[in-house]
């Protein structure tokens, strides 16, 4: 027993444990295959196929790459990493979760250092790591390859906030320069790097009473210039890099998007769809219904308000007695969740993957709690912590087992959110690509029943190529122009509507359409109105679908 304490002493004994606990929780699923949007970021992504598009990386949006032109998601680190993953291994999924994997075993060393730094015990930092890696809401961003930015944002946040800390800086000026390079970094991973410019004024606050003087200095030298380079980021997103012209994530608009009071109201409700998530894990799914609340009163809402409320008590409580730990945790969760709060339109109400760093907050309060603890109660909170970390572990196995599967993965998403289009399309693509045509006909029509307000120009797409696998060309064309209709510029549909035709060998009406297409392959840019216009004109024969 002696021994193993010392070896526990030593912080290389609980690095090799954080990556062996971290290598059996994510091992199964390397063998997963690309999945959902990791086929727009990197398979269908010609950016990420050449270095000679270095460019654009910095000048364009990520997905610009996969034909996606409506998009503001600016990450540039992120791309490069895909990209260099993609030069040595090409379209080896493997090799992208491998790299996903220790990125996120990183972050949780990193939030071992972090809790020594914040004058944690260490047995209270060894929970911290241990809860931190074995989460299951992690898997989100860590088991999915388009979660890239979030790991790595993570990683770059954390080693920011580690070297905000760090002692071994011999000049103030060094150290102001590293975290700010950090934040940078960050900042070209996702948005998301924008918290690490609050989180640090909150480290700050916390050691300021033992900082000495020239620490104090160099702590507000590094907020200043922390402050101009997000400001001039935030700028740069409202401008150079808005590639869409528009301030929103989503292209939905209704009363969530046009009122921030019902955004905040909907933040406030979903404090506990996070605590479930949290605390009990159970139902863990990618595709969040998108609801919102503009009720006052209610059970979530009442939840909401007391947390926020009993949690600022307890932190001024807590901190004019001198122990700012709970006042850490606390603002730490919320400080991590600013820019999903409802401030910025998003296109969900809530994530998973939003949790990957506010998470830490709430380990803060539990490795307070094990500290703040004496004798009989301590080595029992001990045990529950420790069994937590154990039951944590078997439902991210689970769940990895899920990300690993297509057809698991999908399924569940479907239990959860049966409403969801996107869900039936997936589920038809992948059938599709097993040669079930089919069955991806039967998914692919559902998701268009399901998408009654016809925002996904994919659907109706995807469903042509399924009917033109199986020789229904009829019902292919109509599929290809209902596509159109929604979006004039799905040029894949254009493509598939020239071979359509071509197979059905109608004289007449194969020139009248390709000299329609034509006209959009020269360059007019037709609106829906002659889209429409032209499909009514054709023959009764046609339009079947």
């Amino acid at each position: 027993m002696q021994k193993i304490k010392n070896l526990l002493r030593k912080d290389w004994t609980i690095i090799l444990l954080l990556f062996f606990a971290g290598l059996l929780l994510y091992v199964n699923t390397f063998k997963g295959p690309f999945l959902w949007d990791d086929i727009a970021l990197v398979v269908e992504n010609e950016h990420v196929h050449s270095f000679k598009f270095f460019k654009t990386w910095f000048t364009e949006s990520a997905l610009n790459g996969a034909g996606i032109t409506h998009s503001s998601l600016y990450r540039p680190l992120a791309t490069i990493v895909n990209a260099s993953i993609y030069g040595v291994f090409g379209e080896s999924a493997i090799a992208y979760r491998i790299v996903m994997f220790l990125m996120h075993f990183g972050s949780s060393v990193l939030v071992f250092n972090l809790f020594k730094k914040l004058s944690f015990s260490r047995v209270a930092g060894i929970f911290a790591a241990f809860l931190f890696l074995a989460h299951p809401v992690q898997t989100e961003s860590v088991s999915y390859i388009a979660g890239m930015a979030d790991v790595l944002s993570g990683l770059m946040i954390l080693l920011g906030l580690n070297l905000f800390l760090s002692e071994k800086f011999k000049s103030p000026g060094i150290q102001i320069i590293s975290v700010a390079g950090i934040f940078i970094l960050a900042l070209l991973s996702k948005e998301i790097g924008i918290i690490l410019l609050p989180l640090v004024a909150l480290l700050m606050i916390y050691k300021w009473k033992i900082f000495t003087p020239s620490q104090k200095k160099s702590s507000i030298q590094t907020i200043v210039t922390l402050a101009i380079i997000g400001g001039t980021y935030i700028i740069l997103k409202l401008t150079a890099l808005n590639f869409t012209g528009d301030l929103k994530l989503t292209e939905l608009t209704n009363e969530y998007t046009e009122s921030i009071f019902i955004r905040l109201i909907t933040f406030i409700t979903a404090i506990w769809e996070y605590f479930k998530l949290t605390f009990f894990p159970k139902d863990l799914f990618f595709e969040k219904p998108f609801n919102f609340h503009s009720n006052l009163i209610g059970a979530s809402q009442i939840f909401g308000y007391l947390t926020v409320l009993t949690g600022l008590l307890f932190s001024y409580k807590f901190f004019r007695k001198g122990s700012r730990k709970f006042f850490l945790g606390f603002f730490w969760f919320f400080a991590a969740l600013v820019p999903v709060s409802g401030i910025i339109v998003s296109n969900a109400t809530y994530a998973e993957h939003w949790l990957y760093l506010p998470i830490i907050g709430i380990i803060i309060l539990l490795a307070a709690g094990y500290d703040s603890l004496k004798g009989h109660y301590k080595k029992i909170f001990a045990g529950i912590l420790i069994l937590a970390i154990i039951t944590l572990s078997v439902r991210t196995i689970y769940r990895n087992s899920e990300w690993a599967d297509p057809e698991s993965f999908y399924k569940n998403e479907l239990k959860h959110n049966p409403g969801s289009p996107r869900l039936y399309n997936q589920m038809g693509r992948l059938e599709f690509k097993r040669g079930n045509a089919n069955r991806a006909i039967k998914y692919f029509s559902e998701g268009l029943v399901k998408d009654q307000d016809r925002m996904l120009y994919v659907i109706p797409y995807n469903l042509g190529n399924a009917q033109f696998r199986i020789g229904d060309y009829t019902a292919a064309i109509n599929s290809y122009f209902l596509s159109l209709e929604i979006n004039p510029n799905n040029r894949k549909a254009h493509n598939m509507l020239y071979e359509t035709f071509n197979e059905l060998s109608m004289s007449d009406e194969t020139n009248k359409t390709l000299q329609f297409l034509e006209r959009i392959d020269n360059g007019e840019v037709l609106s829906n109105t002659e889209i429409r216009e032209f499909y009514f004109s054709l023959p009764s024969s046609i339009k079947q679908f």
